[in-house]
């Protein structure tokens, strides 16, 4: 994707977002990427160097527009922190934190998230985590908004078989954010987090 392809950009946001965005990609010189679906990660910043002489942020393009919207904020972040106070901070220490929370309270505040995302949404911003996914309210919330929802174990009913990987688990008791889940092939109990992506097997 190009520095001001404000026509891309409109696709993957909320209404009336595109231009004050692009603007900023503009002024920080900023190349953004729309990538595919990357498990391991939704967004991505990379300072400028030697060789690439720019700030570079990608965003997974597969995300909703209120999930796209946060983490692009959240690489925005990045970026205003180490303008701000230099390449020693941490990633995601004191100096992010406070960028991106008032960047979310300022969002917020303009109405721009819908309230399902925008209760979670203002709690998260108190003291932001590295990863959205990590707060259980708000994922919640954003995958409202998923066109194509992935099933999680919050999804399934009480004694529901359902697959992680090649392991196949039947759903126990509830432990606060987890539950306590047997592996079938092994009757080993585990905790599996309700927000795990799942596949739930049909009873015989």
């Amino acid at each position: 994707m190009n520095l001001v392809d404000q026509l891309q950009l409109e696709q993957y946001l909320p209404p009336n977002l595109s231009v004050e965005l692009t603007k900023y990609l503009q002024d920080k010189q900023v190349l953004l990427t729309i990538s595919n679906k990357r498990k391991t990660k939704l967004g991505d910043y990379r300072l400028p160097n030697s060789k690439t002489p720019y700030h570079r942020v990608s965003v997974n393009g597969t995300l909703n527009q209120y999930a796209f919207l946060i983490t692009l904020i959240h690489e925005f972040s990045h970026l205003e922190a180490f303008e701000q106070f230099g390449k020693r901070i941490l990633p995601h220490g004191k100096e992010w934190k406070m960028i991106f929370g008032k960047w979310l309270k300022e969002l917020i505040s303009r109405n721009i998230f819908p309230e399902d995302i925008s209760k979670p949404l203002a709690k998260y911003s108190i003291n932001p985590k590295a990863s959205s996914v990590s707060d259980p309210q708000l994922m919640i919330g954003l995958r409202n908004y998923d066109v194509n929802r992935t099933i999680i174990l919050n999804d399934l009913s009480d004694k529901a078989i359902f697959q992680i990987g090649k392991r196949i688990f039947e759903k126990g008791t509830k432990k606060r954010t987890r539950f306590l889940c047997k592996e079938l092939n092994s009757s080993r109990l585990y905790l599996v987090s309700g927000l795990a992506e799942v596949s739930e097997i049909n009873k015989l």
